[in-house]
């Protein structure tokens, strides 16, 4: 934050802050949200999904507490301009998250990073989209013993 001041006349002047940042923002591939065991579309409300982009992190994070955060690392996801999706994990290119039971039909998708919002993306939404966690991570094969496929 730069902190500054103005004079216009001698009795008059502005206060001023200036937050510097760095111009970028996160963005969401186009046809880069998909269940997160099959990798392919629709997602469901409740269902664990993934968004495939840009996300501007410099290392990844999961989530920690329960309930799971709306936020890790500055980055969130909103649905529909203002549902906010829990996260279980970000990085640089991929965020797991719930896709919110509120979410239905068509949707779209937007990542904010520190204030700055990617432009939303269309998301295809499926009264249910079911799917196996493998242990190849493929959505095919034998099923995963645990929630979250090994790399979480």
């Amino acid at each position: 934050m730069l902190y500054g001041t103005t004079q216009a006349t001698a009795n008059t002047g502005t206060v001023f802050a200036l937050t510097v940042g760095n111009g970028l923002a996160p963005s969401v591939n186009l046809g880069g949200v998909v269940n997160a065991a099959s990798y392919t579309a629709p997602v469901a409300p409740g269902s664990i999904a993934t968004a495939f982009g840009n996300f501007l992190l410099s290392s990844p994070l999961s989530a920690t507490e329960s309930p799971l955060p709306d936020g890790i690392s500055g980055l969130s996801l909103q649905f529909n301009g203002g549902i906010q999706a829990p996260l279980f994990y970000v990085s640089s290119s991929q965020v797991n998250f719930q896709v919110p039971w509120e979410v239905s039909s068509q949707s779209t998708l937007a990542a904010t990073l520190d204030n700055a919002a990617s432009a939303a993306q269309t998301v295809n939404v499926a009264p249910v989209a079911p799917a196996i966690f493998t242990t190849n991570a493929s959505g095919s094969g034998q099923g995963q013993s645990s929630i979250h496929p090994t790399g979480w």
